[in-house]
């Protein structure tokens, strides 16, 4: 027997946890597009993981694992990944590590807020969210990273920088957003698609870049 409730409903979960998992080894090896494929392999997937598992009648146990599981998976997902993919594109500088910091401490703040009872989150207007959620923002950065094939990599370390730092103040900010309709999620997963393709295709963002 293993520790927790895991249930068939945790599939989608810890096949996003995986890639994400893989995804941070990838960013600190240097296999730059293999790390930006697995974000975006593992992002698409966190999309499914609600209506996938409402499909399976659950105990309370069974549905307050994957809540924490959820979390968990989400914070290396949309945090660790991340994070080790720009400290390898910064090539470990200082100023890299502050901001990968900042966008850590961004990540967690808002799990956190949105992994508590829904009486603690505070007000917000029917189709509505506040600040910018994390699966669409971190969807951005390996369309952003096709920059890399094309600027060198001390001028796009500043990029991805300035990016993480507008994504971190995105997240966190107390200010209604309008939820993207399902026709404009489609359309950003199937971008991401053609951009996995795309990185693939062209290979490691900068090939010197020591694992």
């Amino acid at each position: 027997m293993l520790l927790g409730n895991l249930h068939q409903s945790n599939v989608i979960i810890l096949f996003s946890l995986f890639f994400g998992a893989v995804g941070f080894g990838f960013s600190i090896t240097g296999n730059t597009q293999y790390a930006l494929v697995s974000l975006i392999i593992a992002t698409i997937a966190s999309f499914f993981n609600i209506k996938f598992g409402d499909n399976f009648d659950r105990t309370e146990e069974e549905i307050s694992f994957a809540l924490e599981l959820e979390v968990l998976s989400q914070f290396v997902v949309f945090g660790m990944l991340p994070a080790g993919f720009l400290i390898n594109i910064a090539n470990g500088s200082m100023f890299g590590l502050f901001v990968m910091t900042l966008y850590l401490l961004a990540v967690a703040i808002r799990l956190a807020h949105y992994n508590r009872a829904q009486r603690f989150q505070g007000e917000i207007m029917e189709g509505y969210t506040e600040g910018v959620p994390l699966e669409h923002s971190v969807l951005l950065i390996p369309i952003v990273s096709l920059l890399a094939y094309l600027v060198d990599q001390s001028v796009m370390q500043y990029i991805l920088i300035v990016f993480y730092i507008l994504i971190a103040v995105a997240t966190v900010i107390r200010f209604p957003i309008p939820k993207l309709k399902s026709q404009w999620i489609w359309a950003i997963m199937a971008i991401s698609i053609v951009v996995a393709g795309v990185l693939i295709w062209l290979g490691p963002l900068y090939p010197t870049i020591a694992a």
